[in-house]
C-alpha cells in the first residue's frame, strides 16, 4: 500500500518567471539583447521593447493527485549572501492554494518588483499536502538573470524534498 501511495502522490514543486510589459521610451544599453513583441498595430509603431517588471512564484504538480499547498516561503539575496542553509521561517507566508494534477506554472500571489529581484537568487519551500493527507515539501532556488530565471547551484538543503 505504501508503494502505491507513493506513486499516486502529488509532486509538486516551485519556480519563478518573469513578466515583461511593454514601454515606449525603454533605454536600451549598446550591445544589449532585447526581447520585441508585436504590438499589432503595424503601420504605426509595429514593434514595442519589452520590460521586465515582476519576478512571480509559480509551481507545478507532476504527480497524479491533487495538492493542497498550505504555505510557501520565498526569500531573495544577492548571490554573494546566500546562506549556507536556508531559513524559511521568516519568510513563510500563507498560501491556501489547490493544485491539479499536471499542473505547470500555476502563478501564486507572491511576485516581486523586477528592479527588487534583478540579478539576485530567489529560493523558497513549497509546504503540501497531498490526497493522504500526508505532509511534504521540496525546496528551489534560481537566478534572476535579466529576462529568464537560471539553475543556480546550492547546498541540497535548497533543493531537497520529500
Amino acid at each position: 500500500m505504501a508503494h502505491g501511495r507513493k506513486i499516486e502522490r502529488a509532486y509538486v514543486s516551485g519556480s519563478a518567471v518573469i513578466q515583461s510589459e511593454p514601454v515606449d521610451d525603454f533605454p536600451i544599453p549598446p550591445g544589449a539583447v532585447v526581447l520585441r513583441a508585436d504590438d499589432g498595430i503595424a503601420s504605426k509603431n509595429p514593434r514595442k521593447i519589452l520590460k521586465p517588471r515582476w519576478l512571480l512564484i509559480t509551481v507545478d504538480n507532476h504527480g497524479k493527485t491533487p495538492a493542497f499547498i498550505s504555505d510557501i516561503a520565498v526569500a531573495l539575496c544577492p548571490t554573494n549572501e546566500l546562506p549556507a542553509i536556508p531559513e524559511y521561517l521568516s519568510a513563510k507566508r500563507f498560501a491556501d492554494l489547490r493544485v491539479s494534477p499536471g499542473t505547470v506554472g500555476l502563478r501564486t500571489q507572491f511576485q516581486f518588483d523586477f528592479q527588487q529581484a534583478g540579478g539576485k537568487l530567489v529560493y523558497g519551500r513549497i509546504y503540501y499536502t497531498d490526497i493522504f493527507r500526508e505532509e511534504h515539501s521540496s525546496g528551489f532556488i534560481l537566478q534572476v538573470l535579466s529576462s529568464t530565471t537560471g539553475a543556480f547551484g546550492a547546498a541540497p538543503e535548497y533543493t531537497a524534498w520529500d
